[in-house]
């Protein structure tokens, strides 16, 4: 009866498990749309003053430009990615809350100690995914505005613009979809208006033609970039100790001498910060201290989640021990492998790496500096003086 229960409760909780983000994940978070909708474009016109502007559309309609910016608008079609219903999360969100009151209720209602691991695994681990679920359901609903993933103008929509200053004329042409900018440049030579006109008929703008020549930038010189410090290496400072402290845990760790083990452990995880913080780098200490500390760490944070998914199969076989204790077991365990298995890697990616430091510029002007100085009045009469910075 125990182990079926046991069983069974693992299969309902990891099938409940998050079971709110994983429906709405296959029914899915958005969908994409297509409309088309309008936008405006500033075009800058450059013209020099004086000069009178009018803009004619492709349908020939006039229309003049007083002022140096032309507001136009034109067709685009936009992709959206529009929110789709949550319902899948909020019903996989309430069945985890009924496994939460259900696994409370049974632990609750059974004393007998057979079936209280089993009941608690199922309660912490509904717990969990409620809580997960929760908050997705929580940010997820704060997601309803569509967002644009992409859009393209319907068709290029082509601007003729004629400048007129005295009895000169000039023609600038544009596409409105893909530029901001006309210049009217009367320094060139005028053309007949009839030339005009028989070029701007010979001359379609296309999807994706040219842009009108822009006048090059600037050339400003760069100063020249100052070579880079150089660096010197004294990673091999931390070497000595980290073989010692190494090879001693590995001995301890085969030996099963626990206290020569930690001594080891402590010099092996001290030794490199102390060494860096001896050469005034407070912050690669800290790092050196991360980078020696995390594969034990890591690996106690995947023994303490190993030890909470195999313990409903322990307590179904007669684990004496309870859920913590089972947990901290496999934690204990997993972090000292880590340790001892990523103690020679960390030390060596803490000497090639961290250990580096920039060399002093011994070329800086010394702190006290005095200078002599002598020289004449306007009536001739000599001064002598002294200057110094401190």
């Amino acid at each position: 009866m125990r182990r079926s229960l046991a069983v069974v409760l693992v299969a309902l909780s990891l099938g409940s498990a998050a079971c709110g983000a994983t429906g709405q994940y296959f029914y899915g978070f958005t969908e994409r749309q297509t409309r088309t909708t309008q936008r405006t474009r500033s075009v800058r016109v450059e013209r020099p003053t004086g000069a009178r502007v009018e803009r004619v559309d492709a349908e020939g309609r006039t229309t003049p430009v007083p002022g140096a910016v032309d507001i136009l608008s034109f067709d685009i079609e936009e992709t959206v990615e529009v929110p789709r219903s949550r319902v899948p999360m909020y019903i996989g969100t309430a069945l985890d809350l009924v496994g939460v009151f259900g696994f409370g209720w049974a632990l609750r209602n059974h004393d007998d100690d057979d079936t209280r691991g089993p009941l608690i695994y199922g309660f912490g681990y509904s717990v969990a995914a409620f809580i997960g679920d929760l908050a997705f359901s929580v940010y997820y609903s704060t997601k309803t505005e569509p967002e644009i993933v992409a859009y393209a103008p319907v068709a290029p929509k082509p601007m003729t613009y004629y400048g007129h200053l005295g009895e000169e004329t000039r023609r600038a042409r544009v596409d409105v979809t893909m530029q901001d900018t006309v210049a009217l440049d009367f320094a060139r030579p005028a053309e007949p208006t009839d030339a005009l006109q028989a070029r701007a008929d010979a001359e379609p703008i296309e999807p994706g033609g040219p842009r009108l020549a822009e006048p090059e930038p600037a050339f400003y010189p760069r100063k020249k970039p100052p070579p880079p410090p150089e660096e010197s290496w004294y990673g091999w400072q931390l070497l000595p100790l980290d073989i010692l402290a190494v090879s001693t845990l590995i001995y301890a760790t085969k030996e099963g001498d626990l206290r020569l083990a930690g001594l080891a452990a402590t010099v092996n995880l001290a030794s490199g910060p102390l060494i860096h913080l001896a050469h005034g780098r407070a912050e690669t200490a800290g790092g050196s201290l991360g980078l020696r500390a995390g594969p034990a760490l890591g690996a106690a944070a995947l023994g303490a989640v190993v030890g909470f998914l195999v313990s409903p199969i322990l307590f179904a076989y007669g684990a004496e021990q309870s859920l913590l204790e089972i947990m901290g077991t496999a934690a204990l365990y997993l972090g000292a492998y880590g340790f001892v298995i990523g103690a020679p890697v960390v030390a060596l990616l803490d000497a090639a790496a961290l250990g580096w430091e920039v060399d002093e510029d011994e070329d800086e002007a010394p702190a006290v500096q005095i200078v002599p100085s002598a020289g004449r009045t306007v009536d001739g009469a000599a001064t002598f003086g002294i200057a110094g910075r401190f």
